[in-house]
């Protein structure tokens, strides 16, 4: 019986060290398998009232199929949609897979894996009604289980009226409102240094291509911005006003105060009184010739009017190579005037600028920055006591980028090659021109030739 006993022990001891080895090769097949790249996330949201992408009785938060989300600098994808919950794998097998402790970030595109950097986009795409193109988030964990947290709040916008809205733009007097940014504590976006005061940085609501029709009970807009108390905040419209897409007018329709707290809406509503643009007054600054006090498409001095490519008479939703009206048959000259902006949409002498006379502006005694009906501007003051001011805005593609420090870029009608294209010029401490490719897009400001 003893025999019996010792066997059926040995038999046991073998069946369990065998049972030990088949876990281990399990184990170590399943460690195989995220080595092959297949480690997989559990994303879900914090449903805390305000949604993600959409907005369904203002509380439901859905991740949808291909959302991206960044582990670590890394690409992960949403394989299912339509839940808070959602699996993210692994977007390109031949990256590493990321080691814990996770740092996560929906969407993907805010952060910047080659200098360790996430930023708060300028120019968040228009979503359609009740829909928010990017509405950031936050998670960090130890293990592939991910809690996402709202990091900003919203400033939902209803405009009412009959017309056709191409984009909005909006900026505070006090602090920034996009950028680079840390996340506190609090899950709060917190934007470093330049971005939190001293660049200003503006945001753009684009609505694409075709714009969005105004209707008498209001359109609904939303842009996430991090929390704070945004003073004097304008909110500048440009406005589609003819069937041929070709004129556009801005106005500041709000100077208020929004108060925004994180992944909570604030809601402000306005009927917009939409002005024309304005006729422009020549400006004698004592120099070789006569400056409009404002862009091209202006309503105002302070107004930053529209962008054109060098040579193109109409303005447009974005700025490349691959709508360039010019790229086949490219100008190879100074501007003509039936190829000049100003001198076609303006006519009575007006025209665009030579390098020799935006150079000129470098004379002004003083140039300082200020903040002026709704948006920081150049202030140049002249030995004759005039003065001129320039809105803060640089080149147009998806977004605009405005400052309190940074300079500010125009078109001249001054050719340079065709590699660099044409001569730009830039208000800063002092007057900088540079070449640029024709097909960007900057605001004019004209002027035209001294009385005789």
């Amino acid at each position: 019986m003893e025999g019996i006993t010792m066997k059926k022990t040995i038999s046991c001891i073998m069946i369990l060290a065998a049972a030990m080895a088949f876990v281990g090769c399990s184990n170590d097949d399943e460690m195989e398998v995220k080595q092959q790249g297949q480690l997989v996330f559990t994303a879900t949201i914090d449903n805390e009232g305000v949604t993600r992408t959409a907005i369904e009785n203002g509380t439901k938060v859905v991740w949808e199929t291909g959302d991206e989300i960044s582990v670590n600098g890394v690409i992960f994808t949403a394989t299912s949609g339509g839940s808070a919950s959602a699996e993210f794998t692994k977007k390109d097998d031949a990256v590493a897979d990321p080691v814990a402790p996770y740092t996560v970030y929906y969407p993907a595109s805010i952060y910047d894996a080659s200098n360790s950097t996430a930023t708060l986009p300028h120019g968040p795409m228009y979503n359609g009604e009740n829909n928010i193109a990017i509405n950031p988030m936050y998670a960090t964990s130890s293990d592939t289980k991910l809690k996402f947290k709202n990091i900003c709040g919203l400033l939902q916008i209803t405009l009412k009226g009959t017309e056709t809205i191409k984009s909005l733009t909006l900026l505070a007097s006090n602090v920034g409102m996009a950028g680079p940014f840390t996340v506190n504590a609090n899950n709060e976006a917190v934007l470093n240094g330049a971005s939190a005061g001293t660049e200003k940085r503006a945001v753009l609501i684009n609505c694409g291509a075709s714009g969005e029709s105004l209707t008498s009970e209001g359109k609904k807009f939303y842009v996430a911005l991090p929390v704070g108390t945004y003073k004097d905040l304008s909110i500048w419209v440009k406005t589609k006003t003819d069937s041929d897409n070709n004129t556009k007018t801005w106005k500041v329709i709000a100077k208020k105060d929004a108060v925004i707290e994180r992944n909570k809406i604030y809601p402000m509503s306005f009927t917009p009184d939409f002005q024309a643009e304005q006729e422009p007054k020549a400006l004698d600054l004592g120099l070789s010739v006569l400056w409009a006090d404002c862009n091209v498409g202006a309503a105002e001095p302070c107004d930053f009017g529209n962008w054109y490519a060098w040579g193109e008479l109409t303005d447009k939703y974005y700025y490349a190579e691959d709508n360039y009206q010019y790229q086949t048959n490219k100008i190879t000259t100074n501007l003509t005037s039936d190829k000049d902006v100003a001198a076609q949409k303006w006519g009575n002498g007006w025209r665009m600028p030579t390098l020799s006379e935006a150079s000129e502006l470098d004379k002004a005694t003083t140039k300082q920055i200020i903040f002026k009906n709704g948006m920081y501007v150049y202030e140049l003051s002249f030995s004759n006591g005039e003065k001129i001011y320039f809105p803060i805005v640089k080149h147009f593609s998806t977004a605009v980028l405005m400052g309190n420090n940074g300079d500010n870029e125009y078109w001249t009608s001054t050719y340079w090659s065709s590699y660099y294209g044409s001569y730009a010029f830039s208000i800063g401490s002092s007057i900088y021109t540079f070449g640029q490719g024709h097909s960007w897009g900057y605001p004019i400001r004209p002027v035209k030739d001294m009385p005789k």
